[in-house]
């Protein structure tokens, strides 16, 4: 019978250390990044040059971030978004907290 892949992935994530699962969440929080600045910017009608030239951050560096071998730091993700139109909402969710917005 086949495994599926939410299975198996449930079996591997349960040998992860702590560290391994804070990596993990940081490369999923950085595709979701990626993916929406690259929507937007597609949806703008936009090359990355021409993002480029609007926030000063390097075709290179933004090809980086959409391809997530960059992860963007909180300055260059505040041009891109103001540029793109859109907003940041960081969040810190401890385990005896409610949802504390950071604007």
């Amino acid at each position: 019978m086949p495994v599926k892949t939410q299975e198996l992935m449930a079996d591997l994530r349960a040998d992860w250390t702590p560290t391994e699962r804070a990596h993990a969440q940081v490369l999923g929080q950085a595709y979701r990044i990626a993916t929406e600045l690259s929507v937007l910017r597609v949806a703008n009608g936009w090359t990355q040059q021409h993002l480029s030239e609007l926030t000063g951050v390097s075709q290179a560096d933004i090809s980086r971030i959409e391809r997530v071998s960059m992860i963007p730091n909180l300055t260059t993700l505040a041009r891109l978004a103001d540029a793109l139109g859109a907003e940041i909402e960081l969040r810190v969710l401890g385990s005896n907290s409610s949802t504390v917005p950071l604007k």
